[in-house]
């Protein structure tokens, strides 16, 4: 790992692990990247996590992680926040902060540099 995340703990990426790419990677044209949150929350702090996600301590560390980047999870969210747990909510926020930085060509790369496939389309997890 780099940046200090030595402890965070990934193994191969899932679809790796699997020795096979589902047919939904290969059916586009467009580029499919994996995201793991607590990889995110982990690169965003310079750190791994403290508390467990479901923990109130572990929220608000997450939500402390994201307000550093400039994403404010706002109270009211309708009716997904009626459904959805707090932890999936703040993962998926993790997942677009991601996103936005692998966009950017800001990302990092776990394997860095990632693995390839037969075929030489990288297998990562990005944050």
């Amino acid at each position: 790992m780099q940046d200090g995340l030595g402890r965070v703990r990934l193994g191969r990426p899932r679809l790796l692990r699997r020795g096979h790419r589902p047919p939904w990677v290969t059916s586009t044209d467009r580029q499919v990247i994996e995201i793991h949150p607590e990889v995110s929350f982990a690169t965003m702090a310079g750190r791994h996590m403290a508390h467990p996600k479901s923990t109130w301590a572990g929220t608000e560390e997450r939500k402390q992680a994201l307000a550093a980047h400039g994403i404010v999870v706002p109270a009211q969210l309708g009716l997904a926040g009626r459904r959805a747990a707090v932890d999936d909510v703040l993962d998926a926020a993790a997942a677009c902060w991601s996103t936005a930085r692998f966009c950017a060509g800001e990302a990092v790369s776990y394997p860095d540099p990632p693995e390839r496939f037969d075929d030489g389309i990288p297998a990562a997890i990005w944050a």
